[in-house]
């Protein structure tokens, strides 16, 4: 039961790709008025179905079926340099749109391994979901001249937002300096990340941040250390990118 649910979650990303760009495609046919009128509710519908159904029975599902089989073998015996790679892929994965299609990819990465009973990689996503707002909010604190009076503001809601495992509470940061905060938030995630798969650091439930603390069932004292050595590295990294207050405003 298990496998099945891993196979379903994986063959759900490309799955999902296919439908909208197939429902796009159809959705530019050069039609009469008659059709025109019904192609949104019947007939964009109906193809589109149709085709993915096909695809998705005849094509997807026995290929990527062995691939998830074959990487939930070698995953349950990762360790060493092997584990900390993945680590820091999945954490700048979760770092890298802040809750977008690349972090929400990595969620099912490791929902299906938890299907599976291998949840460290789903422990090691959890420290890095919380890191970028978490880390963005401890800048704003101990490096003010970095950041605007409005930014320092919104920090104490950035940290709450990390605490409870919510990676969007950085967009706001990023949005008007992209070039200093994303690269910030990647490395830290990637560091706290690579650091729990590292230190065998294991959580039972799909979600992040401090809040979930209870639930991490091996290695909880780690998960907390990672994160906040990922929390710091960010803030490192954004007092050395971000110029102060002052020479952003004489440019």
């Amino acid at each position: 039961m298990g496998q099945m649910v891993a196979y379903r979650i994986a063959v759900a990303i490309p799955h999902g790709v296919l439908c909208g760009f197939l429902a796009r495609w159809v959705k530019k046919w050069k039609v009469n008025d008659t059709l025109k009128a019904i192609m949104p509710i019947l007939i964009i519908p109906i193809v589109t179905t149709f085709v993915v159904a096909m695809v998705y029975i005849y094509i997807l599902v026995g290929p990527i079926g062995m691939i998830m089989a074959w990487l939930i073998h070698m995953l349950s015996g990762l360790q060493g340099g092997s584990a900390l790679f993945l680590g820091i892929i999945v954490g700048a994965m979760a770092a890298f749109d802040m809750g977008g299609p690349i972090n929400k990819t990595a969620t099912a990465f490791t929902l299906a391994l938890m299907a599976e009973g291998i949840y460290g990689p789903n422990g090691a996503y959890r420290i890095a979901v919380a890191i970028p707002p978490l880390g963005i909010a401890l800048s704003t604190f101990i490096s003010r001249k970095k950041w605007g009076s409005d930014d320092r503001k919104m920090g104490p809601s950035a940290a709450f937002m990390g605490l409870i495992g919510i990676t969007e509470g950085a967009i706001p940061f990023a949005v008007k300096s992209l070039k200093t905060v994303l690269p910030s938030i990647i490395i830290g995630s990637a560091v706290g990340a690579g650091l729990g798969m590292l230190h065998g650091v294991e959580c039972m439930v799909p979600h992040g941040g401090l809040i979930v603390i209870a639930a991490v069932n091996k290695a909880p004292l780690w998960y907390a250390i990672d994160m906040a050595i990922g929390v710091v590295v960010t803030a490192v990294c954004l007092h050395i990118l971000r110029p102060n207050i002052e020479n952003e405003k004489s440019e």
